[in-house]
């Protein structure tokens, strides 16, 4: 009798530590609801390509959501001097009931014009897409002068949360004095320390 009653015991023990070990691998994978890890939009030998093609900038995220809303956004804000200038949506796409496991790309570029001088206006193209489709679209912004140095930011490190409610920056462009320096540093707050910056966001919502 007290064999089986530690046997009993052992099986009971082992289906304990089971089900807390299982219960624990699906905590973690639910939690993780949005994950965005960062890319390149000209990959391999196409990087070099980038350049030649007037781009100032170019960047790729790919995200992966499993959260419950229903839209996918992009915004843009132009800063200077620490004071905010404007401020738009770019472009929405609607989120199947399996989220998001897609990607969103953005070119910046330089624009000539017919006097063969650089243009007062840059191009901005984002792109939101995966398998079943995407959505684009292109604006012409205000660029900054002409005399500063500048150049993109892109993110540092893989975005893991649970926060689907606040809006994310995945992009950067800054522009100043001379040549600078970014050191690791919130996006948000690159944005009000420079002469020019543009920045690009992303925001789930219902």
């Amino acid at each position: 009798m007290t064999r089986i009653n530690k046997g009993k015991m052992l099986s009971v023990i082992i289906c304990v530590l089971l089900i807390s070990v299982s219960c624990s691998h699906k905590e973690t994978i639910s939690s993780k609801i949005l994950s965005i890890t960062q890319g390149n939009l000209f990959k391999g030998e196409l990087k070099e390509l980038g350049p030649h093609l007037q781009f100032l900038g170019t960047t790729s995220v790919s995200i992966d959501y499993k959260g419950d809303k229903k839209k996918l956004s992009c915004s843009y804000e132009i800063w200077s001097d620490g004071e905010l200038l404007e401020k738009n949506g770019i472009c929405t796409k609607i989120l199947s009931e399996d989220g998001f496991d897609g990607e969103v790309s953005i070119s910046l570029k330089d624009l000539i014009n017919n006097d063969l001088e650089r243009s007062d206006y840059l191009m901005m193209t984002v792109v939101i897409s995966e398998e079943n489709g995407h959505v684009r679209s292109t604006k012409f912004i205000n660029r900054y002068d002409k005399n500063l140095s500048s150049g993109p930011i892109s993110l540092q490190d893989n975005i893991e949360t649970n926060n689907d409610s606040e809006q994310i920056p995945i992009w950067t462009y800054i522009a100043d004095d001379g040549d600078f320096y970014v050191e690791k540093h919130d996006m948000d707050e690159v944005a009000v320390n420079h002469k020019w910056t543009l920045l690009i966001k992303i925001k789930f919502s219902n």
